[in-house]
């Protein structure tokens, strides 16, 4: 069967042979067959005059958007007749281009010039000066190497003027100078400086007789490259004539040779009457026009549009394979056709197809097998001939030719390609086939031709000709910012197939380039397929969509532990820091064995938008000292202005960094930091991010921490990183001053130095405590443990230096908690430390500064003479009842500044006397067609009547408040509704027992609500708000804050929901989640059928979403109709972990059968359910 790769086929508007000015050619998926200026390959458009009359393209638009047909204007450029231009698409937005380039100075043109023997006139670079005294030749002008047309004596210096004409300056888009010199020069136009090598300082002239800085030989005569020179000033310019002036300056008198050689080039932006052209041995910038939109590679329209609004062209959504490009041909004729050798602003002459032929199909499955397989490659077509390759390189016609199945014995790639008459080859198919392959970790293969990989000119993986010989090996391949497509398998551990799919590589890393197995980074683009990739790489971490991740080769740990980074990120998971998903994995590209990778998120804006709600164009991100690489730094530079130009001892200075700075997580991030011993670091390895948004603070993100945990020295744990991290006149590397002003100057504030101090006893008692370590050591080890010999073999590295790294980690574990106390107790000078033992009874947990302790009895270690907090918390039903030991308090929190050794027992009992009222329900803002008023529902969760008589409902306002009446009891397990107005809720609720009139209304944007008792006591309170975390349908969309079951903390947005149809006033709420069902909720993901099933038109949609480790999960549940296509999306937003209710209302979109589908992470699930009319 031919395929003709069309998505959706529009006419064309207007007729090829009504119109003269045309769409010609274009190319929607480029990676390798056009480079822009910029070294990008974007999609390409490429326009034809088929008159003999020029075209002005001024006011001509192009767009692939039928709704906006003036999406990008063409400059003011004409198009002469019979001639092509091309245009980028891609997203740039440059409105210049060169249309054609002429070498209006080159090799071999006449000069003047002058051997200095003395200071010429100060005047000779100028256009006026009178050059006829000097001496007439042509260039090259020097000496010695045998590439001079004019032969001089040896000589330090000597000048050279030669004229050029330009008719319109307005048309010059580019000036280019090349240059072949021996050994410096400086070169004026118009006596303006405008390119300069190896002398001096810019802007100031030579002297007649200095001297170049170096040696440096010319390089045309061995057949290299002149140096080239983007001269930006185009003002210098004059219509008519001009001057181009150059010294070239030798290394002394007795230097060998002199050479100068210049070529200067004009890049025009319209076809000029009369032309030289260019020299053959430039090269010149691809300069061209760039649209401010891409073209979708998945197929998406193309307008041509007149000054005048009226369609020129168009062209339907088409679907063109990566590196194929779709033409007319004739130029400008009728007929469309596929292209596999494009033409970029040229003829269309390559042959043309109208379709691809079909994909080889291949039998068995890619996989895992225990002995050697048989593969099948079959295709329809009794013409159809079957080419394939096993070694990873692209099948062509001159492959292997297909005549019996393939008996696979080992681990291989079978690519294949299928030829049918009359059409282009269709897609290559690609996969792996394990056999007897025993890991039990998850496996990736790349595939990718080979010369991707080793070419010596092209490979990322080569060396390359010019490569260091030392390492890192500086100048190789592998260093160069090379993209090249690849396709990924990925099986999971128990050998399931996850996924495949297109991608890009590139070699990743630093230093660790030069190790032989390097990092790669994956990039899932238009271009290879997908723009994304929908998969839960990492269990332990909800995202499930990466534009990019990283297949790391443990960096600098390579050929240490092959764990450290790893293991350092995993011991922080249970703290608020940004941090880097970590799972390792078996790699093996094209078949072969490549042993170890860690699976690392790619950190970028995308990788921020999936941790936290943010929106991924809207950030700040800063690397090292202030460097944007998204947004951009200002401020953060009115930060550090702050922090030099205050008192940062005061309360307000200690504020103004509380707005500015998420305290909690930096102060984390730096102790983590310090206690790893991470030596690659204040002064490299940073960045750090914030919401370009009101409020919105900075946080570090963690990354590259393998120097640490005794990476070069196994007594690392004396380190005192501590006072490397304040020191205030560091050397450049590790710790130059910028990379600690920002920790010495929080710890100018008395607070801010309290807070780090405590921190680092909280987290050397529990995160950092050496048992603690090295559970988590000996975990991450396991992971790798079956694998990492037949690793180590492959690369020729030695079990026993791995084994001296374990034990060095293991050491470090062990020692480093004490020796970091005593650099605190150095820094700070403070006087030793205190032993706190804590226990308590049953019905409560103890948080100390930050650290939250539930697990009796409990001691640690604090610093003398430093200010703890010590907090007792009562679970739901408990009450404290006060300390007791050292200290006998009945205070909740008690402020302790240590000196002696502390034994405290917090003493909780069964709360006979807690109110069993709580807040249950808020209606704030009703639904226009369905307004009840505000109201408030409070729920009697006790065994006993509540006489409520004389208590005072409150929101922020104090001045407003409802005492409630006499006589007014709510019943055990019963329900009471306070209105704002009597009316409009009995209407709507006929028949529910309420109070009323509350005569003041709750705040749409956020609100305190309060319930006292007759004494004046609080019995309920919280703090609702319309934004995320808390359900935004219960603002104006008819649903209600509904509390998921009276016993949950209704202070917390995670234990409301918003309700099904106008709420349940005076009912069990819709929402309403048991204990225990709270508890299973909580430990997986569902998604429940909805009820009513069928319905007409509201039915309500219940879910499930997972414990993330207290943080928020990704969650979208969106409406499909019986043709697979989305009519609704319920919810896209980040969750708490429970149980969620969703009130869906299909009157808008008609009866019939539809599908709701939840995802999030790794999780997904459809249901079916039946709207009848």
């Amino acid at each position: 069967m031919v395929k003709l790769f069309v998505a959706v086929f529009i006419l064309f508007v207007i007729t090829a042979e009504a119109q003269e000015f045309l769409i010609n050619e274009l190319m929607i998926s480029n990676s390798s067959t056009l480079f822009d200026e910029d070294g990008d390959t974007p999609d390409w458009i490429e326009l034809y005059n088929k008159s003999s009359n020029p075209v002005n393209l001024a006011g001509y638009t192009l767009s692939d958007n039928p709704q906006n047909l003036q999406k990008w204007f063409f400059p003011e450029i004409t198009l002469q007749p019979e001639n092509h231009l091309l245009i980028f698409a891609s997203g740039k937005n440059r409105l210049n281009s060169v249309y054609e380039w002429e070498t209006v100075i080159d090799w071999g043109d006449s000069c003047n010039y002058l051997p200095l023997e003395s200071e010429p006139d100060a005047d000779w670079r100028m256009p006026g000066f009178d050059d006829s005294s000097w001496q007439r030749g042509v260039t090259g002008v020097g000496y010695g190497d045998g590439d001079d047309n004019t032969v001089i004596d040896p000589v330090i210096t000597v000048a050279s003027r030669q004229k050029f004409s330009i008719k319109n300056t307005t048309q010059v888009e580019k000036l280019i100078l090349h240059m072949d010199y021996d050994d410096s020069f400086v070169a004026y136009i118009n006596g303006v400086e405008v390119a300069r090598s190896n002398i001096g300082t810019v802007g100031i002239p030579p002297d007649y007789d200095q001297h170049s800085d170096e040696y440096i030989e010319a390089v045309l005569y061995t057949g290299g490259d002149p140096a080239v020179f983007d001269i930006s000033d185009l003002s210098i310019l004059e219509n008519g004539e001009n001057v181009l002036a150059i010294e070239v300056h030798n290394f002394g008198i007795n230097s060998s040779d002199l050479t100068l050689i210049p070529f200067l080039s004009i890049g025009y932006n319209s076809g000029q009457d009369s032309s030289r052209g260019t020299n053959p041995l430039l090269t010149f910038p691809n300069v061209q026009l760039h649209t401010n939109f891409k073209l979708s590679s998945g197929g998406e329209p193309l307008f041509l549009v007149s000054p005048g609004l009226e369609i020129q062209d168009s062209i339907g959504p088409i679907i063109i394979p990566r590196d194929y490009s779709y033409g007319r041909k004739p130029d400008g004729g009728i007929d469309w056709l596929f292209f596999s050798e494009s033409s970029p602003g040229e003829e269309n002459s390559f042959p043309g197809f109208l379709g691809f032929g079909d994909t080889v199909k291949i039998t068995p499955q890619a996989g895992f097998y225990e002995t050697a397989v048989t593969v099948d490659l079959s295709i329809g077509g009794g013409s159809s001939r079957i080419y394939y390759t096993l070694d990873g390189s692209d099948p062509d016609s001159f492959s292997t030719f297909y005549e019996s199945p393939i008996n696979i014995t080992n681990s291989t790639v079978v690519r294949a390609i299928g030829y049918q008459d009359g059409v282009l080859p269709g897609p290559v198919n690609d996969q792996t086939f394990f056999v007897d392959e025993p890991t039990d970790l998850p496996v990736i293969s790349l595939i990718t031709d080979p010369d991707n990989l080793w070419d010596s000119q092209t490979g990322i993986y080569a060396d390359g000709p010019n490569a260091s010989p030392s390492f890192p090996h500086f100048g190789a391949n592998f260093w160069q910012d090379w993209e090249r497509p690849a396709k990924i398998e990925f099986f999971e551990s128990d050998k399931s197939t996850a996924f495949e799919s297109g991608c890009g590589i590139k070699i990743f890393g630093g230093w660790s380039r030069g190790h032989a197995q390097k990092s790669l980074s994956v990039f899932f683009r238009g271009e290879y397929g997908s723009k994304s990739l929908d998969y839960d790489l990492f269990p332990d971490i909800n995202i499930d969509r990466f534009e990019s991740f990283v297949l790391r080769n443990a960096g600098n740990d390579w050929d240490g532990s092959m764990m450290r980074d790893g293991l350092m990120q995993t011991l922080l998971n249970d703290l608020d820091i940004d941090k880097l998903g970590f799972r390792p994995a078996v790699v093996f590209i094209n078949g072969e064995y490549w042993g170890i990778h860690h699976i690392r998120e790619k950190i970028n804006e995308h990788f921020i938008a999936s941790h936290h709600p943010v929106d991924a164009n809207n950030i700040d991100m800063l690397e090292n000292d202030g460097i944007a690489i998204h947004g951009d730094s200002q401020h953060y530079n009115e930060l550090l202005d702050f922090l030099n130009t205050n008192d940062l001892s005061t309360a307000a200075s200690y504020k103004f960094i509380k707005q500015q700075v998420d305290l909690n997580e930096y102060i984390d991030y730096m102790v983590a930091q310090i206690y790893f011993d991470n030596t690659d670091w204040p002064g490299n390895n940073i960045k750090y991010w914030r919401p370009k948004t009101e409020g919105g603070k900075w946080r570090w993100i963690l990354y590259d921490t393998d120097f640490g945990f005794s990476r070069f020295n196994s007594q690392a744990y004396k380190n005192n990183t501590l006072s490397l991290a304040l020191e205030e006149n560091g050397p450049d590397w590790p710790n130059p001053p910028w990379s600690t002003f920002l920790l010495r100057k929080f710890l100018e504030n008395d607070s801010i130095k309290t807070k780090f101090i405590n921190r680092i006893a909280d987290l050397l008692n529990s995160t950092f405590r050496k048992d603690q370590v090295k559970t988590v050591i000996d975990s991450v080890d396991t992971i790798i443990s079956n694998e990492i010999v037949r690793h180590l073999g492959r690369w020729s590295l030695n079990q026993g230096n791995r084994n001296n790294h374990l034990n060095y980690i293991n050491a470090f574990a062990d020692s480093r908690e004490a020796y970091f106390r005593s650099f605190v107790l150095q820094q700070f000078g403070l006087q030793g430390s205190t032993l706190i033992k804590l226990n308590s009874s049953t019905g409560g947990q103890i948080k100390i500064n930050r650290l939250i302790v539930d697990q009796f009895p409990w001691q640690g270690h604090y610093f003398k003479d430093v200010s703890i907090q010590i907090e007792a918390i009562a679970k739901p039903g408990f009450s404290f009842n006060g300390w007791t030991g050292s200290i006998t308090s009945e205070a909740r929190l008690i402020t302790i500044k240590l000196g002696s050794n502390i034994d405290l027992v917090a003493d909780f009992t069964v709360d006979e006397s807690n109110h069993g009222v709580v807040i249950n329900e808020i209606n704030y803002n009703s639904v226009n067609n369905f307004d009840s008023g505000d109201w408030v529902e409070f729920y009697n969760s006790s065994d006993q009547n509540y006489d409520i008589s004389g208590w005072v409902f409150k929101d922020s306002d104090d001045s407003h408040e409802y005492k409630f009446a006499d006589q007014t009891v709510i019943a055990p397990k019963s329900f009471l509704v306070l209105a704002e107005n009597d009316s409009a809720f009995s209407s709507l609720f006929p028949g529910i027992a309420h109070a009323s009139p509350m005569n003041f209304g709750l705040s749409s944007n956020g609100e305190l609500v309060r319930l006292y008792d007759g004494q004046n006591k609080i019995v309920d309170s919280l703090v609702y708000d319309e934004k995320l975390p808390w359900p935004e349908q219960a603002n104006g969309s008819g649903a209600t804050l509904e509390l998921k079951n009276p016993a949950f903390d209704n202070s917390l947005a995670k234990n409301w929901w918003a309700s099904a149809g106008h709420g349940s006033p005076g009912a069990q709420n819709t929402v309403y989640t048991s204990l225990d069902e709270q508890k299973i909720f909580n430990s997986k993901f569902s998604l429940e059928q909805n009820y009513p099933n069928p319905f007409n038109p509201e039915t309500v949609i219940s879910y499930h979403v997972k414990e993330n480790n207290n943080r928020l999960i990704h969650v979208k549940l969106e409406i499909y109709n019986a043709l697979g296509q989305k009519v609704k999306t319920l919810v896209n937003s980040f969750q708490e972990a429970g149980h969620y209710k969703i009130n869906f209302n299909a009157k808008e979109i008609g009866a019939g059968l539809y599908f709701y589908k939840i995802k999030s992470g790794a999780f997904v699930e459809t249901k079916k359910m039946l709207f009848l009319p």
